[in-house]
């Protein structure tokens, strides 16, 4: 069971990653955003997709009467995750002068891992 949940995590993880950094890229390049400002944009949108899709398609959670109580602790996540990842941005950009789209998917990778387990023993259980 687990290694299924991986794979779908996995799955999930990409492709909203991929969304997340596509939309950070588009907020920065084309629209003129700053990069710490697209950062927390990209990041509300994709925290809202994904919380559906590991709900439902990861972790099968098909009971709804605890939605809106695993949403908040999804949401506690995300904020903790938000700090991370713009605490991590910042680091590895500013101090570390790693391009930013280097740096977001160096974060991502770290914050991929720590959802997973947060997901599955707290969130989702």
């Amino acid at each position: 069971m687990i290694r299924t949940q991986l794979f779908r995590f996995g799955v999930v993880g990409a492709l909203v990653s991929v969304m997340h950094l596509l939309l950070v890229f588009f907020l920065t390049d084309i629209v003129g955003v700053w990069y710490l400002y697209s950062t927390v944009i990209s990041y509300v949108v994709a925290t809202i997709s994904n919380f559906f899709f590991q709900k439902f398609y990861v972790m099968r959670h098909m009971e709804t009467s605890e939605t809106h109580i695993q949403f908040v602790k999804y949401i506690l996540l995300a904020l903790l995750c938000l700090l991370i990842n713009t605490v991590g941005m910042y680091a590895l950009v500013e101090l570390l002068h790693i391009p930013y789209v280097y740096a977001q998917i160096l974060v991502l990778g770290f914050l991929a891992a720590f959802t997973f387990i947060v997901s599955r023993t707290y969130v989702f259980r």
